[in-house]
C-alpha cells in the first residue's frame, strides 16, 4: 500500500473520530466554541508543515479572493455540523455529510452545463435509498420521506453538505494557486482570530479553568488538525475522487463509536445504510 493511501485511509478514520469528538463536545460546550476551537486547533498542523516545506509561487489574487469566500463558507458550514451533531444521535448526522457530491451536480450544471451520466444518477439513487432505510420503520413506508427533512440533526448535516459542495470550489481554486499548506494556514488561522472575539464576548466564562475547554478544544481541533494535514499529504499523489471516498467511509467509525459509547439504536441497519450512502456517493464523485 502506497503512502498516500495510507494518508487517505487515516483521514477517513480521523474523519469518523472527529464526529464523534463533536458529538461528546456539543455536550459539554456551546457550538460556537466549539467551532472556534476547530479552526484554533487545525492552525498550528498546517503553519508546521507549511514552514517544512519549500515555499511555492503564489498566485496572490485568486488565493486572497478563494481564502475570503472559503472562510466565509467553512464557518457557517462547521457552524451548523456542530448543531446537527448536538440535536441528535449521530446515525442521524455524519451519515448526511456524504451528500456533498449531489449538491455539487446542479452547480456543475449552472457553472458548466454539465449533466449526470448513468453511474452519478445510480449513484444519487442509492444514497436516497440508504437515507431512506435509515428511517424506515415497519408499517410506515412514507414517514421517511417525511423524516429526512423534517428531523432537525439530519436537516442541519443537509446543510451542512450544501456548504461543504460550496466550498470545494473556492478550495480548489485557493489551493492551485499557492498550496495546501499555504492555503490551510491561512483559512484556519484566520477563521480563528477572527472568531476569537465572538466566542470571548459570549462565553467568556468557559476561558476559565475547569470549564473543560482546554480539554476538549485540544482534542476536537488536534483531531481535525491532523485530519486536513492527512488529507493533503494524501491528495498530493491519490487521485481527490479517492480521498474524499476514504473520507467518506469514516462515517462508519462514527455510527460505530455511536452505538458503543452511547448505545445508539438499530446499529446493524444503521451501519448498512450508512454504507449504501457512501457507495453512492462514491459513484456520484
Amino acid at each position: 500500500m502506497s503512502q498516500g493511501f495510507a494518508f487517505a485511509i487515516l483521514t477517513g478514520i480521523l474523519f469518523g473520530l472527529q464526529g464523534f469528538a463533536g458529538k461528546a463536545g456539543s455536550n459539554r460546550l456551546p457550538v460556537a466554541l466549539l467551532t472556534w476551537a476547530t479552526f484554533t486547533g487545525a492552525a498550528p498542523f498546517m503553519i508546521a508543515f507549511l514552514l517544512a516545506s519549500p515555499l511555492p509561487e503564489i498566485n496572490w489574487p485568486p488565493t486572497l479572493t478563494a481564502t475570503a469566500v472559503s472562510l466565509v463558507v467553512n464557518v457557517v458550514a462547521v457552524n451548523l455540523y456542530y448543531r446537527s451533531l448536538q440535536a441528535g444521535p449521530l446515525y442521524l448526522s455524519m451519515p448526511f455529510t456524504a451528500f456533498s457530491p449531489v449538491f455539487m451536480i446542479p452547480i456543475a450544471y449552472v457553472l458548466l452545463g454539465e449533466l449526470p451520466g448513468r453511474k452519478e444518477l445510480l449513484g444519487v439513487l442509492l444514497m436516497v435509498g440508504g437515507a431512506y432505510g435509515i428511517y424506515l420503520r415497519p408499517g410506515n413506508l412514507l414517514g421517511p420521506l417525511k423524516a429526512i427533512f423534517t428531523t432537525r440533526a439530519t436537516r442541519l448535516m443537509l446543510a451542512t453538505a450544501i456548504m461543504w459542495s460550496l466550498s470545494a470550489t473556492v478550495e480548489k481554486v485557493a489551493v492551485i494557486n499557492s498550496s495546501p499548506f499555504v492555503y490551510g494556514s491561512m483559512v484556519f488561522t484566520a477563521m480563528s482570530l477572527l472568531y476569537l472575539p465572538l466566542v470571548l464576548r459570549r462565553h467568556r466564562e468557559y476561558f476559565r479553568r475547569g470549564s473543560g475547554l482546554a480539554k476538549t478544544g485540544l482534542i476536537i481541533g488536534g483531531i481535525s488538525g491532523l485530519m486536513a494535514v492527512c488529507q493533503f499529504q494524501a491528495l498530493q499523489t491519490v487521485d481527490v475522487s479517492y480521498v474524499i471516498a476514504f473520507k467518506r467511509s469514516g462515517i462508519i467509525v462514527s455510527i460505530f463509536l455511536g452505538y458503543w459509547v452511547y448505545a445508539e439504536r438499530n446499529f446493524v441497519r444503521n451501519i448498512a445504510m450508512s454504507a449504501v450512502i457512501v457507495t453512492g456517493a462514491i459513484l456520484v464523485m
